[in-house]
């Protein structure tokens, strides 16, 4: 019995010591900074750890969610990773990619510290986006950012021969948009940038898609103080009336909403 009481205590304190020998994941680079610099000298940051504090988070950026952070520092992967701007992260570099003066970097999240709240609820303001309506030759202005109007739609009997959709209608959606000042926060982009194939809601409320017509006028990024004219073909399986839901952030980081009812 003595024998056995021994080894269970001593079980028990090993434990403990066991529990000691876990230790946090140390990062390499504690902050953009110190990361940034090594990454100008041209050294590989393959499997390197860094922590930082999240400057903004930019959902639908060309590289999917991009977090900026630094100078030009822009980490970005296809999922959500559910951080805000204050936040500290620390991430594990997988890839990095020079481009246009920015890093684009490829990561595996490590952990995530929430930025610490200052202040009462009654002081914070939080800035709503605008979602309007609008119809055809309605244009939908945001002030310092853009113009956009859906000009004209045309149903088309046309079907391609390749496309594995059978729609029950085609249309050739022409529309406008005007860069009044837009700049893009992550600085990939150079300059305004619309499409109209996504969003489509069809008459029954099922979602349409984009669908390979003929166009020809094509979206092209828009400088500041220029405007393009443009033609986005869709496709719908119920006929009638439908919607376009424009969603898109402007040059400030606010998400900005219109919706276009269309009556062919």
């Amino acid at each position: 019995m003595r024998k056995v009481t021994s080894i269970l205590l001593t079980l028990l304190l090993l434990i403990p010591l066991v529990g000691c020998g876990v230790k946090e994941v140390q990062p390499d680079y504690p902050d953009a900074a110190s990361f940034e610099e090594a990454l100008d000298t041209g050294a590989d940051m393959t499997g390197k750890i860094v922590r930082f504090t999240v400057n903004e988070v930019v959902p639908d950026s060309a590289f999917g969610y991009n977090i900026q952070a630094g100078e030009h520092l822009n980490f970005c992967s296809s999922s959500n990773p559910k951080v805000s701007a204050g936040d500290t992260i620390t991430v594990e570099v997988t890839e990095v990619t020079s481009m246009m003066g920015s890093y684009i970097i490829s990561y595996k999240m490590h952990s995530t510290e929430p930025a610490e709240s200052t202040g009462s609820a009654e002081d914070t303001t939080t800035a709503e986006p605008q979602s309007v309506d609008f119809g055809i030759g309605d244009t939908w202005t945001v002030d310092g950012q853009w113009s956009l109007t859906i000009t004209g739609v045309e149903e088309t009997e046309d079907r391609n021969e390749y496309s594995e959709k059978s729609p029950a209608a085609v249309y050739i959606v022409t529309y406008k948009y005007e860069n009044l000042g837009y700049k893009d926060q992550s600085g990939i982009m150079d300059g305004l940038f619309f499409d109209m194939d996504d969003g489509i809601v069809d008459s029954t409320g099922k979602m349409g898609y984009s669908y390979p017509g003929d166009v020809t006028m094509y979206a092209q990024e828009v400088p500041e103080g220029a405007y393009c004219e443009a033609q986005s073909c869709i496709g719908v399986d119920n006929t009638g009336a439908f919607t376009i839901h424009v969603t898109k952030y402007d040059g400030t980081g606010t998400k900005q909403e219109a919706t276009f009812t269309v009556t062919p």
